[in-house]
């Protein structure tokens, strides 16, 4: 696309990812808007340990004695320089790679970004095409050395060593040190100094602080001649990867994971169907899906390899002290690290969806050798360090491994896992952490003074904006699953299942009398509380029709489909709170504070479109509605915030401005394991299961 403004060019993002947690990401301008955007972020501490090392490479091409700025630079006094990105002609993904087209008159140059999987190494790459005399290409590296949640202030000059073939740039004695490379002879000019005042754009509108010093070590510079490209390789590896077919390697891995999607594995349900003591529910059946009456189009095969390509960039290497090695899933780029209940939600559209089952049967065995208490972690920090604050995130393991078992039908990984499953059942009967205990009802109560333990987790200092304490419903919804999913399991292994279906009849018999609100056709929310009953119209609600076991079902599901698509529904997925409560919010603006007592009091959450999908196609049968709820993000991945992903959040109100992180794992997986659901073929035959579906649609 090309930009018609410097507005339009600077908010549109690009990110590429290598595999370890870092990452390269900047503006289509080249202009950096954010402390998190650079050319090399570097997971020092796989995944975690992230280091800005080098912000930016600013590019000047030279024909003859005319300079011609590829760069973009803003500075906090509103001055732009220099202002390349009015040269951008285009600006697109290819094969996931971000590439940009500059045009000067009648002949231009290309420029590919991308990092080497597994490696802290970014590639650039020049192409020059046609030109009127003799091109020299100069780049100036703009290096820092600083956490990437921080901004950099000038002080003494990195070390700089110049050899025969590369510059070597290090911040001080025993940081990790850059090497920056041409593949072609390059010249160097020294010229050590700070530069001053780069203005980031987002964190001044976030009310942080939006300023940062740059140290530039001199400048590289190298011939050009029309067709043959030249590249530069910025690296803090020790062992980099070669110059030679790199390109290639990074294009044959996006064929590679883009075609997994093309082509994903036939996920059916399993056949086991639970009938609880006394006969509580009669099974439903599955939606049986027709296959399409003709082969995939080229746009379908074009959204199936974009949507795999983004999937692939939250996957990465998760090797923590004591955990072992393997893979875990970054929640969200540019800031989130590991998170279990995000990673849980996520697995299914990111790894299972994919074909990758090796991979999630991985990360499902990293976060149950995690389980303590009875609960698996909601964050592993930067350090590795592990918090247990959360009550959901649990009991999502138990979905995603029913994901992962129906498509795998790995009897032996469920056997070697059920143990730790009666554990966590168990702990959450007798009581663990923060309150969280099944009552006499067989509902589970959580929750203490100043702590979040839910999805709607915004915390500002001692203010938590959504306690929620007493019995959330969507927690509610997800035990009953669990306990469910517990019992056809116990049978699968020949265990005695009886506990766990009479404990399901009970959950499902107090989830129905206690959250069904039959004069408003919707559930509540929380009940229980210390308030009493929560009546606010939220989207948790929506999980009660949902999951592969439901709680609701027959009129009242619908009931609860057409209220949240009344008044909680948006092109962008579920707003979090109904627009005429008092407390809607319907901007995630301002600082801190604003932001988060925003955040799910109104502010959209893509993430949430797919389990309204699940619910509708549950109540309606209806394909192509369904569909059509996919569209508005599938346009939102080529269109807005981050090129070719889907951003974290959405304005409550009209036009929805996309907000928060510009990459969410569990946005990306959601629409991917939809778009997979709604064109996959057929089950072989019809499962069944209790009170609604199991297996999805």
């Amino acid at each position: 696309m090309k930009a018609t403004s410097l507005e339009q060019s600077l908010a549109l993002e690009w990110l590429a990812t290598n595999g370890r947690g870092g990452f390269a990401s900047s503006t289509m301008a080249g202009c950096n808007t954010r402390r998190y955007h650079g050319l090399l972020v570097a997971a020092l501490d796989p995944p975690g340990g992230r280091t800005l090392l080098v912000a930016k490479l600013d590019e000047t091409l030279w024909v003859g004695s005319q300079p011609f700025p590829l760069g973009t630079n803003e500075f906090e006094d509103g001055t732009i320089s220099p202002d390349g990105w009015r040269f951008v002609a285009d600006f697109r993904l290819e094969l996931g790679i971000p590439t940009w087209d500059f045009a000067f008159q009648d002949w231009g140059l290309e420029k590919k970004v991308w990092m080497e999987q597994g490696q802290n190494s970014t590639f650039v790459r020049y192409l020059l095409r046609g030109a009127p005399s003799a091109c020299r290409l100069e780049i100036r590296p703009l290096c820092a050395y600083r956490d990437f949640h921080a901004e950099q202030q000038a002080g003494a000059p990195f070390g700089l060593t110049e050899e025969a073939d590369h510059v070597r740039v290090e911040a001080f004695p025993g940081a990790a040190a850059v090497s920056i490379r041409c593949d072609a002879p390059a010249g160097f000019a020294r010229q050590t100094e700070w530069w001053w005042r780069f203005l980031h754009r987002v964190e001044r509108e976030r009310g942080l602080n939006p300023s940062e010093a740059l140290f530039s070590p001199g400048t590289l510079s190298v011939a050009l001649l029309p067709g043959q490209p030249v590249q530069f390789r910025v690296t803090c590896e020790e062992q980099p990867a070669v110059f030679g077919q790199a390109l290639e390697r990074r294009e044959a891995l996006a064929l590679q994971l883009g075609g997994r999607i093309e082509r994903p594995p036939h996920v059916t349900g399993r056949a086991a169907t639970i009938v609880p003591a006394g006969g509580l529910l009669s099974p439903d059946v599955l939606l049986q899906r027709k296959p399409a009456a003709a082969p995939p189009t080229k746009e379908d095969e074009a959204i199936a390899a974009t949507l795999g390509l983004a999937a692939r960039q939250f996957l990465v290497e998760g090797r923590r002290s004591g955990d072992g090695s393997g893979q875990t899933v970054i929640a969200g780029y540019h800031w989130f690290g590991p998170w279990g209940r995000d990673t849980m939600i996520s697995l299914p559209g990111l790894a299972i969806d994919t074909g990758q089952l090796d991979v999630a049967r991985d990360i499902l065995g990293l976060f149950a050798g995690m389980v303590d208490r009875g609960m698996i972690p909601n964050t592993i920090g930067e350090s590795g360090g592990k918090e247990y604050n959360n009550v959901d995130g649990t009991l999502w393991l138990f979905h995603a491994l029913d994901r992962y078992l129906r498509a795998s039908e790995d009897g032996a990984f469920l056997r070697e896992l059920f143990p730790t499953l009666e554990g966590i059942v168990d702990w959450h009967v007798r009581g663990t952490r923060f309150g969280i205990k099944m009552d006499r009802d067989g509902l589970l109560s959580a929750g203490e003074p100043g702590m979040q333990l839910t999805w709607m987790d915004a915390k500002v200092d001692d203010w938590v904006v959504t306690p929620r304490m007493g019995k959330p419903v969507e927690v509610n919804a997800l035990w009953f699953n669990a306990i469910c999913l517990m019992a056809a399991w116990a049978r699968e292994l020949q265990h005695d299942a009886g506990t766990y279906q009479e404990l399901a009849a009970l959950i499902g018999k107090s989830f129905r009398n206690r959250f069904w609100r039959p004069d408003t056709g919707c559930l509540y929310d929380v009940v229980d509380g210390p308030d009493g009953d929560d009546t606010s119209l939220r989207p948790n609600q929506i999980f009660a029709v949902s999951l592969p076991f439901a709680p609701m079902y027959g009129p009242t599901a619908k009931a609860i489909v057409d209220t949240v698509e009344a008044k909680l529904l948006t092109p962008y997925g579920l707003r979090t709170l109904a627009a005429d409560d008092a407390r809607y919010a319907g901007a995630y603006a301002g600082d801190r504070w604003q932001r988060d007592g925003a955040y799910h009091q109104g502010t959209v959450w893509p993430w949430l479109l797919g389990p309204f999908i699940d619910a509708h196609l549950r109540v309606y049968k209806d394909r192509s509605r369904a569909i059509e709820l996919l569209r508005p993000l599938l346009r939102h991945m080529d269109e807005q915030a981050g090129m070719g992903t889907i951003s974290e959040i959405f304005d409550g109100d009209p036009p929805h401005a996309p907000r928060g992180c510009i990459a969410q794992a569990w946005s990306v997986a959601e629409v991917l394991r939809c778009w997979h659901m709604l064109h996959a073929p057929p089950p072989e035959k019809p499962v069944q299961a209790l009170g609604g579906n199991h297996g999805g649609h």
